[in-house]
């Protein structure tokens, strides 16, 4: 797999910095585009280290050589799973079985398929439509059928609903908020994009060291801390200013191109 030697990895959150839906940019801009690509004429390997599942991932028009997805519990190299873990069946149901009591709309996420309640469908429904997020991996979940997950998304109604689930999910799982949207992540405990992160490197037999990472919430603080530069996009979660190695402008202004061409990677 790794018979080429490579110069480093350069891994790229998807929301907040390659796009951007708060000022409506689905798509990366041209300089990043090019950025990217001129990574790779450079030898460097290309990534994306997202929250969301692989079987959603926007088709952003660039060839990415590698994935670290579901928040860190998937790591994928030319193609071929490297790394996977999933939420125990007990702990899955007993999430589900506590969303569903307290009304809550959730999607249950491997690396193919999402499966949602279809209770309060219409409330995730819409949190997709924000996110530009592609309804064609989507089906309902049936309770008689044993399914694999890396992780949920919850989409509640109320702020004081997003605190609980913290509070009465905090033994088993972490969740944490996107953009201040009324929705977070379910992961289990432990698990961050650092972890898939690493699982990569060691896998394509480089260094963390020469691993880069792009990102902008609270999700990518374990990965900018681990990596061997961690490059926080603006806007940034306040929580990223205490590891970052590197402060760069939004995705409008091309930030990543910019960070890209001050490290001189490009």
């Amino acid at each position: 797999m790794t018979e080429k030697r490579y110069k480093g990895i350069v891994l790229f959150d998807v929301d907040g910095t390659l796009v951007d839906e708060r000022e409506k940019i689905f798509k990366p801009t041209a300089a990043t585009y090019a950025a990217v690509e001129k990574l790779k004429e450079n030898g460097y390997l290309t990534g994306l280290a997202t929250g969301r599942a692989k079987c959603y991932v926007p088709d952003l028009g660039i060839d990415f050589d590698c994935y670290v997805t579901s928040n860190g519990a998937v790591a994928e190299a030319f193609g071929d799973v490297v790394f996977d873990d999933c939420i125990d069946e007990e702990r899955l149901r007993k999430v589900i079985d506590y969303l569903e009591k307290n009304n809550i709309a959730y999607n249950a996420e491997n690396h193919d398929t999402c499966y949602f309640g279809e209770k309060r469908y219409p409330l995730l429904a819409e949190m997709l439509k924000k996110f530009c997020i592609s309804s064609e991996a989507f089906r309902p979940y049936d309770r008689t059928e044993n399914i694999r997950a890396n992780k949920l998304i919850a989409v509640f109604d109320r702020d004081a609903q997003f605190s609980q689930m913290q509070r009465d999910l905090s033994g088993d799982f972490t969740v944490t908020r996107h953009h201040k949207n009324n929705s977070a992540d379910i992961d289990k405990h432990g698990m961050n994009k650092s972890v898939g992160m690493s699982a990569l490197a060691d896998r394509l037999g480089i260094d963390i060291s020469d691993v880069y990472a792009f990102g902008d919430d609270v999700n990518d603080l374990d990965m900018l801390k681990a990596a061997g530069c961690g490059i926080a996009m603006t806007p940034h979660a306040k929580e990223l200013e205490a590891v970052a190695d590197m402060f760069t402008s939004g995705v409008a202004e091309d930030g990543v191109a910019k960070a890209l061409t001050k490290l001189g990677l490009i």
